[in-house]
């Protein structure tokens, strides 16, 4: 989808005189500049465009497949390609003989929950626990926990550890499957409460936010719970899939954010940048910020 819009766009052609800014870029082809700056930075992640300063150019590869004027232009296959990507998203319904139904809420959600929970598996909950220092800590709030991937693993690491692990309830039925048959599952404890909205005021040595914050709004709302349930000098751990123009970044981060876009076009999504902002006016030291994967960065602050 990333190449059909750009080509569809025309940004490689409109570019090809001479690198141009994101404003730019908007004014020429009457596009949301926030929005389309992500978009570029993830054609930059993925090698068609290049980066210096504020200004967006094209690579060799762009400028000899995806520029109009070039002789061996691909653009109008791709854009076939592109109004002909509703027929084989129908694949499965035609196999199915026409016998698809959509899914309920129930089972997309649960999707969902796994899907994270799939992410996770594949080196996320292992490196954040080597990263993390729980070994003096009794009580953690894990909010909006899921599937208790992190939960588990921090319980097998630090036998002293009892862990209140914080969700929705269409989101806590989905855990219990996952801590069934753990060795752990006694020592977490599973509570209903929207950790956006939800007055949470218990006293914990750590709270956990993984892969839970993306939006401005929603994080401000979210680090004021977790200030208020946290004692003074304990730790708040944060990890997620976090862009960071101008440090450290992932291509997969610069899909993510592109993602958040698509499903809300009006989201101010978090940066690695104003994420530390945010957490900073909500009351905490930053100790340490970096990346934990490939994909994702984590943060960890005290509350003053």
């Amino acid at each position: 989808m990333v190449t059909f819009t750009a080509v569809r766009l025309n940004l490689f052609s409109i570019i090809n005189d001479k690198p141009r800014t994101v404003d730019e870029i908007a004014a020429k082809t009457n596009a949301h500049a926030h929005i389309l700056e992500s978009l570029l930075r993830v054609c930059e992640g993925i090698g068609f465009l290049t980066c210096e300063g504020d200004r967006f150019g094209n690579t060799s590869f762009s400028t000899k497949y995806l520029v109009e004027t070039q002789p061996h232009y691909v653009g109008d296959l791709i854009k076939l390609q592109c109004n002909e990507m509703e027929n084989w998203g129908n694949l499965y319904n035609i196999i199915l003989k026409n016998k698809f139904k959509d899914d309920s809420e129930e089972v997309v959600h649960k999707t969902f929950i796994k899907a994270m929970n799939n992410l996770g598996c594949i080196g996320e909950a292992e490196a954040l626990i080597d990263r993390v220092d729980l070994s003096n800590c009794t009580r953690i709030a894990d909010f909006g926990g899921g599937s208790g991937l992190y939960s588990i693993a921090l319980c097998q690491k630090y036998p002293q550890l009892q862990v209140t692990l914080i969700d929705k309830s269409e989101t806590l039925e989905v855990t219990q499957e996952y801590l069934a048959g753990t060795s752990v599952k006694s020592r977490i404890i599973l509570k209903k409460a929207d950790i956006g909205e939800d007055k949470l005021e218990e006293e914990y040595d750590a709270v956990l936010l993984s892969d839970v914050i993306y939006d401005v709004r929603v994080a401000r709302l979210v680090l004021q719970n977790a200030f208020n349930c946290l004692k003074p000098g304990r730790q708040l751990i944060i990890r997620g899939y976090y862009s960071d123009p101008g440090g450290e970044d992932s291509i997969f981060s610069r899909l993510f954010v592109l993602q958040e876009l698509v499903f809300d076009p009006e989201r101010e999504v978090l940066s690695m940048s104003s994420l530390s902002e945010c957490v900073e006016n909500g009351g905490f030291d930053i100790i340490h910020r970096g990346q934990l994967t490939e994909r994702s960065q984590f943060l960890i602050a005290k509350k003053r």
